[in-house]
């Protein structure tokens, strides 16, 4: 018999809970554990330790093989991640096995989508969930360039930040919970290009609002369904995330867009320089007439159908 955890697709804050709830638990009756999170997979669980750390504790207070031991993770990059941080605490002999999930693909193909062929209502989507602060410095810089009426976008949980409105529903009253599944075709369909916000911008992640640093044994471009939705969507993007998410998504073979939009700021490892450079990007396509932001989206077509293509082969693995 295996013991199989979830936390669902959006609680990975319950695994700290999970280890203790087993912790002082008679396991001997299981053959082989899987702890699963399929989707972004955050290895920062609190301000003392990493999801690795939590892991083998758990593995060693049970006398449990790792080997035994399977994480199930949205994350693509996670072996290199994890065999890193292997390295940095000398661990050689003991492994854990990790299985990347394709949830979201999997979500994803239940919608079919095509895109429409006529004039869409807005230059872009930038779509918040929880207002992190390089989220609200964004918000602030697309309002100091007066950007923002060039999009449709939400804020659906301001959190923290006292100035930055909710924005649940765009002006015709479309729900704008793109965290909830479901077509999201009213979003994508009416714009140009995705400004995306993912879950980490610097060497750094907010844990309950506190900035906890990366270690040196993470360091690829962190990628969520924020991005692939706009892949499936047939959104050409812009990733406001960390430096080389661009790379990380080319490195499992998708196609970026660069020579149609400019890529550079993927290379900037100074978080102030890129989020400057994403914005210039942004003011650069919302500046174009709306025909020549029209014709650019269709140059990139064979792009874009490349991309949901690619997603969907990644589901049928």
């Amino acid at each position: 018999m295996d013991l199989v955890i979830t936390t669902g697709i959006h609680h990975c804050w319950q695994f700290p809970n999970v280890f203790k709830q087993y912790r002082d638990k008679d396991l001997s009756e299981y053959n082989n554990f899987v702890f699963s999170y399929p989707n972004e997979a955050f290895v920062i669980m609190n301000r003392d330790q990493t999801l690795f750390e939590m892991i083998h504790e758990f593995l060693d207070h049970h006398g449990i093989n790792p080997k035994r031991f399977t994480y199930e993770t949205g994350n693509f990059r996670i072996a290199e991640s994890y065999y890193r941080w292997c390295a940095l605490n000398n661990i050689k002999q003991r492994p854990i096995n990790l299985k990347v999930s394709n949830y979201w693909a999997e979500e994803f193909k239940c919608h079919e989508f095509t895109p429409t062929e006529g004039p869409r209502d807005y230059y872009y989507n930038y779509l918040n969930n929880m207002s992190h602060d390089y989220r609200v410095e964004l918000y602030k810089m697309l309002i100091a360039e007066q950007l923002l009426d060039k999009a449709i976008y939400s804020f659906l949980k301001p959190n923290y930040a006292k100035d930055v409105p909710v924005v649940k529903f765009d002006t015709d009253g479309n729900d704008m919970n793109y965290m909830n599944s479901g077509n999201q075709e009213h979003i994508y369909n009416r714009s140009y290009f995705s400004l995306v916000p993912e879950s980490v911008f610097s060497r750094s992640i907010h844990v309950h609002n506190e900035l906890h640093p990366f270690e040196a044994w993470h360091r690829e471009g962190h990628i969520t369904e924020k991005t692939y939705k706009a892949i499936w969507y047939m959104n050409p993007f812009i990733i406001a995330g960390a430096p080389g998410s661009l790379q990380s998504l080319r490195d499992r073979g998708f196609k970026t867009f660069n020579g149609f939009l400019n890529e550079s700021y993927d290379r900037q490892d100074n978080p102030e320089k890129r989020m400057f450079m994403i914005v210039q990007e942004v003011k650069r396509l919302s500046n174009m007439p709306f025909r020549e932001i029209h014709k650019l989206y269709h140059s990139m077509t064979d792009i874009l159908k490349y991309n949901q293509d690619r997603l969907r082969e990644l589901s049928q693995k």
